[in-house]
Order: structure tokens, then C-alpha cells, then sequence
């Protein structure tokens, strides 16, 4: 077995710890054929909010273009009847970084002369999820490809291990409080949470913020599942001594040769 099927990077950023992993998305960039669900980046994912606990942010840009409001995909956000309550942020948003969503942005719009123009209202926000299960990934995936495209366009936070028990109504109130700079906002997440996983660029890679380093070993457990489920193929073992790391974008193991 390869001793980098993953590679980890440890880069210190706006006084917080911040690590990199990379090598997750190879069977997507690879093409290697296979469920989503056995896909490494996706196992990482379901492994960590089935062994922690965890909240959830996803993007507003990634919602818009697959449904017309959020709860089409994630039905009532409160009461009785809600399959996975969330909480509609209105001013910290996230893709691929954190921004100011100032109140929401419209999923809707019209085409005028030939352009798109979007329509006034209304609007919507970031879906926050206070406690993720299963639940929340089955919606996620209700819509065929819906999943795949939410780490493609980098519309996916995690918020692991809360620091107290009312860190999910302290972390909304956050994402509706006016948004100064990532900077402030990262500092701020890493009181209400040990450990805050982001998807990376083009789902290309993961990274995470903490307030200590020693806070990553929450990841562990997942990351070594994911791992497994690449070593373990039938693909990877047929192919292990023709991998080598990418040295352009891709930031995996490619296939050569």
C-alpha cells in the first residue's frame, strides 16, 4: 500500500490552525466508475457527520440552480413535519469562502433580449442545518447528480463538534449577524466549534480551521475510512504503481502511463 494516498498540509492562517487535505476527489478525476456514495470525498463526508457531531451550511449559489426555493430540496424548515429543520441565513454566506449575502440572492429571473435578468424578490440564504443526519443527505441527493454538483461549485461547510449546547442557535445568530471579514468570521466559528471542514475549490480538495491543531483528530477516523475505501478497490489495486501525483490542478493521484 502507498504511504500518500492522501496528503495533509498544515498552514497556519488568520491566527487559527488551518489544514489541507488533498487526494480525496481521485476517483472523480480519474473517472473511475463507481456509486457516489463509495466515492472517497463522499465517504469522508458521510463518515464524519455519522461519527460526530456536526451542523452544516449549504450555499444559496449552489441552491438556486436546482431549485426554485430552498424547500424543495429540504422541505419546511421548522415544525412538526420538518424532515431536517434548518435556519435561512441572510448575511454570511459561503462558496468557496465566506461573503456577505446581504439578504439573500433571488433564484429566479426572466430572460430579457436575449439576457438573463434576475428577478427583485424574492430572496433567499444559506441553509443551516444545526445537526446533520441522514436525513439531510438523502435530500441532498433527492435530485440525480444534485450531490456531485454541490462539491463541484464548493457550496458545502461542516461545523464539527460543538463546544456547548447551544452552539447551533449562538452559530445561526452569527450568520445573521452583519459580515465583516473571513477573517473575523472564521475567529468567531472557532469558539462555537473544534473543527469547521470546507470544501475546496472545484471539490478539488478539502481544508479545516480550528483553534488548536489537536482539534483535527476529529477528522481522523473518516479520513482513514476514505482512504480504505480507495486502497481496498479493485481499481486501485489494479492500478496503484501507475499513479503519481498530479503536479497541475488536480491535486490527487493520476493515472499515467
Amino acid at each position: 500500500m502507498r504511504d500518500d494516498t492522501i496528503r495533509i498540509e498544515d498552514r497556519g492562517e488568520f491566527g487559527l490552525a488551518h489544514r489541507y487535505v488533498f487526494g480525496l476527489n481521485l476517483f472523480n478525476y480519474n473517472r473511475v466508475p463507481c456509486p457516489i456514495e463509495r466515492r472517497p470525498d463522499v465517504v469522508f463526508l458521510a463518515r464524519l457527520t455519522e461519527r460526530r457531531v456536526c451542523a452544516a451550511q449549504v450555499a444559496a449559489l449552489f441552491l438556486k440552480d436546482h431549485v426554485d426555493t430552498p424547500e424543495e430540496m429540504f422541505g419546511a424548515p421548522a415544525g412538526p413535519d420538518a424532515e431536517t429543520p434548518y435556519h435561512e441565513a441572510r448575511h454570511v454566506g459561503f462558496y468557496d469562502g465566506f461573503f456577505d449575502l446581504q439578504g439573500g440572492i433571488p433564484f429566479t429571473g426572466r430572460m430579457v433580449e436575449g439576457e438573463w435578468v434576475p428577478d427583485d424578490e424574492p430572496r433567499y440564504g444559506d441553509c443551516f442545518f444545526p445537526r446533520v443526519t441522514p436525513a439531510f443527505w438523502r435530500a441532498v441527493e433527492r435530485e440525480e447528480g444534485s450531490l456531485d454538483q454541490l462539491l463541484f461549485c464548493h457550496g458545502l461547510v461542516l461545523y464539527v463538534g460543538p463546544t456547548a449546547p447551544d452552539a447551533g442557535e449562538r452559530m445561526a445568530r452569527l450568520l445573521d449577524a452583519p459580515f465583516s471579514t473571513e477573517e473575523t468570521f472564521l475567529r468567531a466559528v472557532a469558539d462555537l466549534y473544534a473543527v469547521a471542514p470546507l470544501v475546496g475549490h472545484d471539490g478539488q480538495f478539502f481544508h479545516a480551521y480550528a483553534r488548536d491543531a489537536a482539534n483535527f483528530t476529529l477528522l481522523d477516523v473518516a479520513l482513514a475510512d476514505a482512504v480504505r475505501v480507495v486502497e481496498e478497490s479493485d481499481w486501485y489495486r489494479a492500478n496503484r504503481d501507475r499513479l503519481a501525483w498530479s503536479k497541475v490542478r488536480d491535486a490527487c493521484l493520476m493515472l499515467h502511463g
